[in-house]
């Protein structure tokens, strides 16, 4: 099956011919890389959302939908695979944690990763690393404690998983 190539902004948005019809509805990707698309919607939507449900229907509840190769710009149909929630996604072989930074690190110029998780536009930083696996170990427990029900930093430390806590009592 061949696929087409897209820009949006500047970005190179992969599509199987079947889905050519959503080139002129791509907008502005995610901060965190993901192609958009409107669809009527008041908020645009994440396109291999959109390519995914035009496949298979509509996604079933606790269901996420991943790209395979790891590439968000990259939605053509044998890309796309849907999963068991996204803490899954997180665990693909593809991700890798030791090079590849999750979301809420960041790295400092001096070269220390810090972690800084948001809940109703509220931003908590839970603390510097040295290591960026470490920060991405405390990022993905820390956002997983966020969509457990933590609204305040202390509810967040309080959430982090056996390993992320131990991390996070070592920190710099």
């Amino acid at each position: 099956m061949k696929s087409t190539s897209l820009t949006s902004h500047g970005k190179i948005v992969l599509l199987d011919p079947e889905d050519e019809d959503l080139r002129e509805r791509l907008t502005t990707p995610t901060t965190s890389g993901y192609a958009r698309v409107r669809t009527g919607q008041k908020q645009p939507e994440l396109l291999h959302r959109v390519v995914y449900e035009r496949m298979m229907g509509s996604i079933e509840t606790g269901k996420s939908v991943r790209h395979i190769n790891g590439n968000r710009m990259d939605c053509r149909r044998g890309n796309i695979d849907p999963i068991q929630g996204q803490s899954e996604n997180l665990l693909d072989e593809n991700w890798n944690k030791e090079h590849t930074h999750a979301r809420g690190v960041h790295q400092r110029a001096d070269g220390v990763y810090f972690v800084a998780v948001c809940k109703n536009y509220k931003q908590m930083r839970v603390g510097g690393y040295d290591s960026l696996a470490d920060a991405n170990t405390v990022a993905i427990s820390a956002r997983q404690a966020i969509r457990d029900g933590a609204t305040t930093k202390e509810e967040v430390i309080s959430g982090l998983s056996p390993e992320a806590f131990a991390i996070y009592q070592n920190r710099r």
